[in-house]
């Protein structure tokens, strides 16, 4: 296995356990309760059910920037209640350090994030006419909708030169 595959593995690794042993209290998300809380007591006990996997993100598909020194990826969490899920964006320091959900603020889902070389992040986001691409600041803030495809469209990627997402 190359150093290169080694380090990809510690990064997905390092997000996962970012995501399951952490919840950012602090960031609303628009599905009534998500995430559900780990109570007190689930916390506290040795026994893993179903109920509490489900109350755990999921991790999703992660992308390193141009630079090296961030990642973004997308976390998935459900509701048992609503037996509904909604998936946002989110971002880390490569190198280690809190990380940061990017998305909070949107309604829908977002999903499939690329990095553009001017920096910025697109993403692909519900809107009344379908899945359309988004872009935002790294720090999530500025977002834009980027394209007006009626019907929608269903992903995104990088240019084989690296210049534009399509």
């Amino acid at each position: 296995m190359t150093a290169k595959k080694i380090k990809v593995i510690l990064i997905y690794l390092a997000i996962l356990l970012n995501v399951s042993c952490n919840r950012a209290v602090d960031q609303p998300f628009i599905i009534s309760e998500l995430p559900e809380a780990l109570s007190a007591e689930e916390m506290a006990g040795k026994r893993l059910t179903p109920e509490i996997l489900w109350k755990f993100g999921r991790i999703g598909e992660f992308v390193v920037s141009s630079d090296g020194k961030t990642i973004a990826y997308t976390v998935t969490r459900y509701s048992l209640s609503e037996n509904r899920g909604r998936t946002t964006i989110w971002s880390i320091p490569a190198g280690g350090g809190a990380a940061s959900c990017l998305t909070t603020d949107v309604v829908a889902g977002c999903f499939n994030p690329r990095w553009l070389l001017s920096g910025r992040l697109a993403y692909l986001s519900s809107t009344p006419d379908g899945m359309q691409i988004w872009d935002m600041k790294p720090d999530g803030s500025d977002k834009r909708q980027g394209s007006y495809i009626e019907g929608g469209i269903e992903g995104i990627e990088d240019s084989p030169q690296g210049d534009a997402v399509i």
